[in-house]
């Protein structure tokens, strides 16, 4: 369980045994490690990587149960929160790493992105900026990414933010750019024999033309898990479609739930929930719960839900990037009214507060104890 470190601009031994002696090479330095290691990636004096190649680092060591690798970006000191920048997809297929602190930029049309499948693994403090049309999104598959940033510059259907098959979100933020037509989604998400969960995110259509039918989170799958399957506390704006759309094919009964809950879905083009088409006859395992909705073009439901208990239906205006934040207190809940507890969600580099208004609409849920169990990270 050694400590390494990655520094191109490093001129010492390239063994990564120390700051001076650091691996100048990225695949070398994720080649060198073993499960249990920790490597510092050293921010470079300018972005590392080339959009004109299809440069996809990996992350494919021998796991060892319930080891955590740490892989964690840095500025001038290890721990200091500097993001690692980087043009190169980073790729994990190995178990039980924390990975931490990285910046992707993609300005050219090559298949690249964060692609997290760590199972027991944890995404912290991540940006992923597609900044060309049709970019990939960043995929968490059997994980849990918490308090990353990620934009999509969307160009056809199906196009996402954040892709999430049988994982967690958990205080993230999404936005589409751009002027793309087709019907992208903030979030796609399967659930599946395990548990899912999205929560306390915001999502964001920010086009500058027609929004066309793009939907917030988008969920298929077969949920023949007993784990808890939510969509809780998050914020959904600006979508030309459906807030919160399940698949027509979607099986979810009695036994096996997807719980959506206390989110805030404003000024959609089309409905706040919806199921594809007339859904399968197995959707009373979907329940809604004390969501509120606002502006929504065709109304809150389509109708094709079993379990619907939503509560105040918002109808005067209220703006939710004002008026709203995701709750970061200890044992708090969905949305709260007041100071916003880390910095502006729709910059990832702001170093600021926010200071929010009073609503009223949501109050802090009780319970909770502000941590998420699965993954043993305090929020």
């Amino acid at each position: 369980m050694a400590i390494y470190y990655y520094d191109g601009q490093a001129t010492g031994a390239d063994n990564g045994g120390s700051g001076n002696d650091a691996w100048q090479d990225l695949q070398g330095a994720f080649n060198g490690i073993s499960a249990g290691d920790t490597l510092y990636l050293k921010k470079q004096p300018s972005r590392i990587g080339s959009n004109g190649t299809d440069a996809n680092m990996t992350v494919n060591i021998a796991s060892s149960s319930g080891v955590q690798t740490h892989i964690i970006g840095y500025g001038s000191t290890p721990g200091d929160g500097v993001r690692f920048e980087t043009s190169d997809g980073i790729s994990v297929s190995t178990d039980f790493v924390f990975m931490a602190n990285i910046d992707l930029l993609i300005t050219a049309n090559k298949p690249r992105n964060i692609n997290f499948a760590s199972d027991g693994g944890l995404l912290y403090n991540c940006v992923q900026d597609v900044a060309y049309t049709f970019g990939t999104g960043m995929k968490v598959t059997d994980s849990a990414a918490l308090r990353c940033w990620c934009r999509s510059t969307p160009g056809q259907n199906g196009n996402s933010a954040y892709q999430v098959d049988r994982g967690q979100l958990i205080d993230c933020y999404g936005e589409l750019v751009g002027s793309g037509g087709g019907s992208p989604y903030a979030v796609t998400s399967s659930v599946g024999y395990r548990s899912c969960r999205i929560q306390g995110c915001t999502f964001i259509d920010k086009r500058t033309s027609a929004h066309n039918s793009s939907v917030g989170i988008y969920i298929d799958g077969f949920v023949n898990s007993y784990g808890p399957n939510t969509v809780n506390g998050n914020t959904i704006l600006d979508f030309g479609g459906n807030g919160i759309q399940f698949d027509g094919g979607i099986d979810v009964g009695d036994n096996y739930t997807v719980t959506v809950s206390r989110n805030l879905v404003y000024n959609c083009g089309g409905y706040a929930f919806a199921i594809s088409g007339a859904g399968n006859s197995r959707n009373n395992g979907i329940h809604l719960v004390d969501n509120a909705v606002g502006s929504c073009t065709s109304g809150e439901t389509d109708g094709n839900f079993s379990h619907y208990t939503n509560g105040v239906l918002l109808t005067n205006g209220v703006n939710p990037l004002t008026d709203y934040a995701p709750n970061t207190t200890s044992g708090g809940g969905a949305l709260i009214s007041g100071t916003y507890g880390f910095p502006d969600v729709t910059d990832p580099n702001s170093a600021t507060r926010k200071q929010f208004g009073s609503y009223g609409a949501h109050s802090a849920e009780p319970g909770g104890g502000g941590s998420v169990a699965t993954v043993g990270f305090a929020i």
